[in-house]
């Protein structure tokens, strides 16, 4: 079976980023929250949770607006796992 891809990365609401993906992740893996960045590690985050089955909702240390342009990072050998 091939690793989950990401759809989507959305902003529900100003300070939260959920990231969508094609199939379900194993959420019994535990993964760092340094294993994500934003922004090349610009935009700080504070907490990260898995949002049902096949996403992941990152929680942000400041508020985005319409006009902020974002890229989404993520590696780690346990994430690698999980997707």
């Amino acid at each position: 079976m091939a690793a989950p891809q990401l759809l989507e990365a959305q902003i529900k609401v100003s300070d939260q980023v959920l990231l969508t993906f094609d199939q379900a992740l194993d959420t019994d893996i535990n993964v760092p929250l340094t294993a994500f960045s934003l922004n090349y590690g610009k935009v700080p985050l504070v907490s990260w949770q898995y949002y049902g089955t096949a996403a992941i909702a990152i929680k942000i240390g400041r508020t985005f607006t319409s006009k902020d342009k974002i890229e989404i990072n993520y590696y780690n050998d346990q994430l690698k796992h999980a997707i």
